[in-house]
């Protein structure tokens, strides 16, 4: 009898250590995610000032992306200092970068170079994919400057108007390369030229452009710009 009750025993504790038939262990618990961390806001910009003897004493503190201005009037009148927030400027190169540039092809029309010049267009990047009103471009290519010991060279669009730059260069004898931009206001006849160091008409061109803004003819007696 008490060999079967030893026995009972030793098969009921057996049971009991044998994990259940069906049931997954509990998974271990997920590792914490460190809470992500807020960069604090940019502090606002402050300016403060004393006009006409600490008589008259102004302060502002704007929000981030406005300046700070303080400024003395007279002090006559009713608010020597004046203090404001305006919106700054930007950035003109972040405008620049934020444009969406294509390849322009283009043609070369009429080239007039003194003996031993060059210049040549290399490529051309715009905003439109031709010449038009309101584009801006990017004229790249290269210079040989032999007929004197220097010049300037300029990003031009004649019988039209052009902005932006940089579009001048200034060269000294040798060979180099250029790199020009500009926005077509008025659409012209796009060149790029040689000019004198001391100012005056070109002495030398090169004009390219898309459809009818190439200008093919010789100019003769016309003054070129």
């Amino acid at each position: 009898m008490q060999l079967l009750l030893r026995l009972s025993l030793t098969s009921f504790a057996l049971v009991a250590a044998a994990p259940m038939s069906g049931c997954a262990a509990p998974p271990a618990p997920a590792a914490a995610t460190p809470p992500t961390e807020r960069q604090p806001p940019a502090p606002p910009t402050s300016c403060s000032i004393s006009c006409c003897q600490n008589d008259a004493v102004c302060n502002v503190t704007c929000a981030p992306g406005d300046a700070a201005t303080c400024s003395c009037r007279p002090c006559a009148e009713e608010r020597p200092a004046v203090c404001e927030c305006v919106r700054a400027a930007p950035d003109p190169s972040d405008r620049v970068r934020s444009l969406v540039w294509v390849p322009v092809p283009f043609e070369v029309g009429l080239v007039q170079l003194p003996e031993g010049d060059e210049l040549v267009i290399e490529k051309v990047h715009g905003t439109r994919a031709q010449f038009v009103d309101g584009g801006e471009y990017r004229v790249r290519g290269r210079y040989r400057l032999a007929s004197r010991e220097g010049a300037q060279i300029a990003l031009w669009n004649m019988d039209g108007v052009r902005d932006g730059g940089p579009n001048t260069l200034v060269v000294r004898r040798g060979s180099g390369r250029f790199d020009f931009r500009a926005r077509i206001v008025k659409l012209g006849y796009p060149h790029v030229s040689l000019y004198p160091l001391d100012g005056g008409t070109s002495f030398g061109s090169v004009y390219f452009g898309t459809g009818d803004s190439v200008w093919r003819k010789p100019f003769g007696s016309r003054p070129r710009r």
